[in-house]
């Protein structure tokens, strides 16, 4: 039938494999998605994380996605740590996991359309973020915050770094 036949090409033909797993990833994310959270993190966790660990704070997005999460996660950051009179560094969150190469580099050129921002109050967008046409691109000190690499969670080892903070909302979804 016809899932014998697709076996097939998925066997001849490796790049047929990418466009089923872009087919199956699910991008549904927003800065600040689920206002909530963030402000819980903001208020009540941030502070103290940063003054236990002097400015550096390092935080792993698992499953990134198109790298709405890992840039609120860096602007949170960089919103805390200048409150409490540091200066966060480059490659602090780690935005990885993600097996969609389209969404992965969308994370990389940092620019969205006003529809991502949402939920996000607007002076988190108007601070952290410069307009571009009708979108927004994420600001160069936020950028260098994040590292964005490819890593497939249920076929690579797991990242052993130190992590303060590790977010995974956007893959418990595809585990049961």
């Amino acid at each position: 039938g016809d899932d014998a036949e697709y076996m097939g090409v998925l066997d001849r033909k490796p790049e047929e494999w990418e466009k089923l797993k872009d087919a199956l990833t699910i991008n549904v994310t927003r800065f600040y998605r689920n206002s909530e959270t963030w402000d819980r993190l903001r208020q009540e966790l941030l502070p103290g994380l940063l003054q236990a660990r002097n400015g550096r704070l390092a935080a792993w997005s698992a499953g990134c996605s198109s790298g709405e999460e890992p840039y609120t996660i860096a602007m949170l950051c960089a919103e805390a740590a200048a409150a409490a009179g540091h200066d966060m560094g480059e490659g602090q969150i780690a935005a990885r996991t993600d097996i969609d190469r389209e969404s992965l580099e969308r994370a990389r050129n940092a620019v969205y359309p006003q529809a991502s921002f949402l939920e996000a109050p607007a002076w988190f967008t108007e601070k952290y973020c410069e307009r571009v046409g009708e979108s927004w691109r994420v600001r160069e000190e936020i950028r260098r915050m994040v590292t964005i690499t490819r890593l497939d969670l249920t076929r690579e080892a797991i990242p052993t770094a130190a992590y303060d903070l590790i977010f995974c909302r956007n893959v418990v979804i595809y585990f049961d």
